[in-house]
């Protein structure tokens, strides 16, 4: 096993490293997931299945009771319904919002506590 002893920024300690943090995989982000629908917005789903990546990810929002809240999903081709619950790695979220830096413009997905 390799070690590196790297110089601290404060308190001029010197660290021995055991291991490097593993880097954020450079391979684009892709899963396949089925259209189940949306029962908040009462979309019946076409359980179509569909391989996303990360190019077709869209940002969308729904209202709280405060204040508007935005996630990022896909809507089925097929039917037009959100793809709900779509667990996303922390990565995918820090990539587009690398690649899409001032993005405010968001599709309401139907839903509101307000009503």
């Amino acid at each position: 096993m390799l070690q590196y002893c790297v110089p601290a920024t404060k308190g001029g300690l010197t660290v021995k490293v055991l291991k490097r943090p593993k880097s954020s995989p450079k391979k684009p982000w892709k899963k396949v997931v089925t259209c189940r629908g949306d029962e908040l917005t009462g979309v019946k789903g076409c359980s179509a299945k569909l391989e996303i990546n990360e190019k077709d990810l869209k940002l969308f929002h729904f209202f709280g009771t405060h204040f508007k809240h935005t996630y990022l999903s896909v809507k089925c081709p097929f039917c037009g319904a959100i793809i709900q619950k779509l667990s996303l790695p922390q990565y995918v979220y820090d990539r587009w919002e690398n690649n899409h830096p001032h993005a405010t413009q968001s599709e309401f997905d139907g839903f509101s506590e307000m009503d």
